[in-house]
């Protein structure tokens, strides 16, 4: 996990069905960017490196078909401070300045209401 965000393995092809998805946004890594992938990645083969893990070894020597396995778990209130984060540096503003613009504008959104 990394800043809110999981990138989940799903060996059996079950993790969509189990995952309530009532506060979280859900992605095939697959489909997310090539920085998510790679770092994804990267991890797997840190681990590999500091523990000699069998499934990491068997997931790099495989990587083309078991990337397809890998989902990005991203809750819905962060991806929305990111967002927000991203359109006011789009702005101009940056620090301080572009938090309090950020924080702002995700109160005045109206997606908050009942939680998602």
């Amino acid at each position: 996990m990394s800043g809110g965000i999981a990138y989940v393995y799903d060996i059996d092809g079950q993790f969509e069905k189990r995952l309530n998805r009532e506060m979280v946004n859900l992605y095939r890594l697959i489909e997310t960017s090539d920085a998510d992938m790679a770092n994804v990645k990267s991890e797997i083969e840190t681990h590999l490196a500091l523990t000699g893990s069998a499934r990491a070894k068997a997931i790099l020597d495989n990587w083309d078909a078991e990337v397809a396995k890998f989902f990005k778990v991203f809750p819905r209130d962060y991806e929305r401070m990111l967002e927000c984060f991203r359109k006011v540096e789009e702005q101009g503003l940056s620090g301080d300045e572009a938090a309090m613009a950020a924080f702002e504008e995700n109160l005045k959104d109206l997606s908050r209401v009942g939680g998602n």
